[in-house]
């Protein structure tokens, strides 16, 4: 069984196998720290996620994960995850959720048009 996996008496909420990219940032100190990495499977209760840069310690993690849907056809969908990391291995590591919510895609999102200056002035 692999590390990351648990047995099924002892999980809490079922986890949903996705694979989305997501953007993650966390601050330690004054420096803050991001990247990018790719959902494998979450939940209400956590998110197992593969990551492309070193996470250092056990910090609280903002997640941003892009949805595969569109408000109303026009604006993209993020789903922002908030928690602390718990365990980690490799590139593999896993956030129990402390908040989470949908948002539009805007100045902080992971969406490469609001890194441009674009937003949705429909979804405001």
């Amino acid at each position: 069984m692999p590390w990351f996996d648990v047995p099924e008496g002892l999980r809490t909420a079922e986890r949903l196998p996705l694979a989305l990219d997501l953007r993650f940032s966390y601050s330690t100190g004054n420096v803050t720290y991001m990247g990018t990495g790719r959902t494998r499977n979450l939940s209400g209760g956590g998110v197992c996620f593969e990551f492309d840069q070193e996470l250092q310690g056990k910090p609280d993690l903002e997640l941003r994960i892009a949805l595969p849907s569109r408000l109303q056809s026009i604006c993209d969908l993020e789903l922002v995850v908030r928690g602390t990391l718990v365990r980690k291995h490799g590139d593999v590591a896993v956030l129990r959720t402390d908040s989470y919510e949908v948002q539009t895609c805007g100045e902080r999102s992971f969406s490469q048009a609001a890194n441009l200056g674009v937003t949705c002035n429909v979804c405001m």
